[in-house]
């Protein structure tokens, strides 16, 4: 049963945060950065087991209020804003950090984390990362096995791409003419490498 979608459902006070932050954007794909960015932004990530808070999410309009949430709740919460655009999203379990083998029968546990799936766009996202932009998964969040909450479909995410996600440090030194040296060095953290240099 997936209880986000009840969790999930656009209030007036989400309806009016979701018209704020999109206020003068037209375009769906704009629409659901703006919104993504106010999540990972504004909600801060807190993992909460108290009760069934390990296992059921909080109302979008309960974790706007109290600006905290879990990783479940950052689903719901930008499930909701994006609803209230009209943007369909789908909260997906993922093996996140190397994730589980998934065993050919299902069991209880095999996941570790919560992230957003946008079909639209064909899209993952991890609102829990503040550093991340929209579209950019962590490096734990790559080539990670994912189950789909609303179809049961299991799929992986995007892989590591080593093309845009590698780490590239180049010096040059240059001996001045009364000694001594000098050296300049660029960096090219790729897109994973990003994310953490600006945490």
């Amino acid at each position: 049963c997936h209880k986000g979608g009840r969790a999930a459902a656009v209030t007036p006070a989400i309806q009016a945060l979701a018209d704020e932050v999109t206020r003068g954007i037209d375009a769906p794909r704009v629409q659901a950065a703006a919104l993504y960015a106010w999540v990972a932004r504004n909600i801060r990530y807190v993992a909460v087991y108290l009760g069934n808070g390990g296992l059921e999410p909080n109302s979008a309009g309960s974790i706007l209020a109290n600006h905290y949430g879990d990783c479940k709740d950052h689903t719901v919460i930008l499930e909701a804003l994006l609803a209230a655009k009209g943007i369909a999203s789908t909260p997906v379990l993922i093996g996140a950090e190397g994730g589980p083998t998934l065993p050919d029968i299902p069991v209880l546990g095999r996941f570790n984390h919560a992230i957003t799936y946008i079909p639209a766009f064909d899209l993952y996202v991890d609102s829990t990362n503040p550093y991340a932009r929209f579209g950019q998964l962590p490096a734990g969040d790559l080539d990670a096995p994912v189950v789909h909450t609303r179809d049961g479909k299991v799929t992986q995410t995007p892989p590591n791409d080593r093309k845009v996600n590698r780490y590239v440090a180049r010096t040059e030194y240059r001996f001045a003419p009364q000694g001594g040296l000098q050296g300049m060095t660029t960096l090219d953290s790729g897109q994973t490498g990003e994310v953490g240099l600006r945490a």
